[in-house]
């Protein structure tokens, strides 16, 4: 299974007008003040690409109806896979005609995630903090 995630949405007035984007979107959506995750998955990378950019349309087509702009620059997509498995460096995010740039690792409400789920950036992070405690 091929999981893509990591859409982050930021625009203002989003707690009043929000709300609907899951209704029309068909991502699994995670809303949170100004922050939006989207979250899709696929039995193949390139179901996967098909589903994603067509439903990406729907979000662009979401935000345009509510006067809302999406910051480019600011949206970033994960693919989340076994430890091993391939990916194709041919995957393309778009919205609006604008290339998404693919990250390995975000943080969300403080919690570091990369796209194997295995934590190390996160317990990294865990144990700097607390070694910078202890002296």
């Amino acid at each position: 299974m091929w999981r893509a995630t990591g859409l982050y949405i930021r625009a203002s007035s989003v707690p009043v007008v929000c709300n609907d984007l899951p209704l029309v979107s068909n991502f699994k959506t995670i809303l949170f003040a100004d922050d939006t995750v989207l979250s899709l998955s696929a039995n193949s990378m390139h179901e996967l690409t098909t589903k994603i950019n067509q439903k990406l349309e729907s979000v662009d087509n979401w935000l345009k109806n509510n006067k809302l702009s999406l910051n480019y620059s600011k949206t970033q997509y994960m693919l989340f896979t076994k430890q091993n498995e391939y990916i194709d460096t041919n995957f393309n995010v778009q919205i609006n005609n604008h290339l998404l740039s693919r990250t390995e690792c975000v943080k969300y409400f403080g919690v570091i995630s990369d796209d194997k789920l295995i934590w190390k950036p996160h317990i990294t992070l865990v144990k700097n903090k607390f070694l910078k405690r202890q002296v």
